[in-house]
């Protein structure tokens, strides 16, 4: 098996890295920024997390309005259903009220024509019998 081990130096100076048998000179600098990038990294990993799980928790709240919506939905057919039957029925009540009112209109005049027939015959039939008997004789 074969293994190999790097030491890393520090050099003090920005002055580019020199290979030394079995080690591996880097600037400080350089050491600062790759430290200060895993450590973003880490915090961009944290971040990841949190915001993973936020969108966990709004998908959940998205569900269940989802499921409140369709409840609502439900109940709005319903009640169009309702109220579609109530309107039919309004519909229809209307017409019996209208075909009431025409025949209780045409009955009216009925009742009327034969009020003066009646009144006419309880009139004429005495004056025209008076008459016959008149004529007769």
């Amino acid at each position: 098996m074969l293994s190999c081990w790097i030491s890393i130096t520090i050099c003090q100076t920005p002055a580019s890295p020199t290979i030394i048998e079995g080690s591996t000179l880097v600037a400080n600098k350089k050491l600062k920024d790759a430290a200060a990038l895993i450590k973003i990294g880490q915090i961009n990993a944290e971040k990841v997390k949190y915001l993973q799980l936020q969108v966990d928790l709004l998908n959940e709240r998205l569900a269940v309005k989802d499921s409140i919506i369709k409840t609502y939905v439900v109940k709005d057919t319903a009640m169009a259903r309702v109220l579609e039957t109530y309107k039919t029925e309004m519909a229809i009540l209307q017409r019996q009220k209208d075909l009431a009112a025409a025949t209780v209109k045409k009955q009216n005049k009925l009742y009327r024509r034969q009020k003066r027939k009646t009144v006419f015959v309880a009139i004429a039939a005495p004056a025209v019998t008076a008459a016959a008997f008149m004529f007769l004789k």
